[in-house]
């Protein structure tokens, strides 16, 4: 793209998602507005990267703005709120290396939200056990604008040999599921079902799964116009009724994934 037109910034944003760390992030970030000062994307994750290397200037000024509303600008103050920074990443596939690396795979993998199984191939070949969830017929109802019936992949379940694919809406298939006491400890669990509706019913029907040794990786979390609303509250929700809290140790604005642990106060 930057050689078919080297003036287009959002060439520049998107080549910033193949970094491998904050400093070439950054380099192509300031590239990315001398294209075009005004490209709020870049502008906001150049504060974000200059606030992790410890000034918080340009941020504060951007929030004292009429821009502080802004989704992205929500999540980059809930990052910054965070007890400790969470490593930055910039794609999806990082994060989920990361994922993988901090988690303990002689334990079982969980996926709600399998679609067509691109990150559930990505993943399962590193555990033990293997479980995926999903209707395979797209979302179960509308998602703010987002029609029910989209992310449908027809019926059609990912063909590999090992795991189990569970079909169905979770509210019928996971009770039935977890009714069995010798479902493996989970040592990673990517919620990718987007609604709050899905991700509350997942995370209570796993919570005998779940401990303190269980890495959560979260593909909506963040950014999304109304991401309080979604898998963030359903995160809330599930950690007050547990008594839980959770350490985030990875994030993406790019790609909106939050990776983190909960534990017992």
């Amino acid at each position: 793209s930057i050689e078919l037109n080297s003036e287009n910034p959002r060439a520049f944003w998107n080549l910033h998602s193949t970094s491998k760390d904050i400093g070439e992030a950054k380099a192509i970030l300031e590239l990315c507005l001398e294209k075009d000062n005004t490209y709020e994307p870049a502008i906001y994750s150049l504060a974000t990267i200059n606030a992790y290397k410890g000034n918080r200037e340009f941020l504060e000024w951007i929030l004292g703005s009429s821009v502080a509303s802004d989704s992205t600008l929500r999540s980059v103050q809930w990052i910054l709120s965070l007890p400790e920074l969470p490593k930055l990443m910039f794609n999806r596939w990082s994060v989920l290396d990361y994922a993988i690396g901090n988690s303990l795979k002689q334990r079982a993998f969980y996926e709600y939200g399998v679609w067509m199984g691109e990150s559930f191939r990505y993943i399962f070949k590193h555990f033990k056990h293997s479980f995926g969830f999903d209707s395979f017929s797209g979302l179960p109802e509308d998602w703010h604008d987002i029609k029910m019936g989209t992310y449908s992949s027809y019926g059609k379940v990912p063909k590999l040999v090992g795991p189990e694919f569970v079909v169905g809406n979770f509210e019928n298939t996971l009770p039935k599921f977890f009714a069995d006491k010798n479902r493996p400890l989970a040592g990673l669990i990517n919620f990718d079902a987007d609604l709050y509706s899905s991700t509350i019913c997942a995370l209570e029907n796993s919570h005998r799964v779940i401990d303190d040794n269980t890495t959560l990786v979260f593909d909506e979390l963040i950014v999304n116009p109304n991401w309080e609303d979604d898998e963030f509250k359903a995160l809330e929700e599930y950690c007050r009724s547990h008594r839980l809290s959770y350490r985030v140790i990875c994030v993406s604005l790019f790609t909106k994934q939050v990776v983190l642990r909960v534990f017992h106060k």
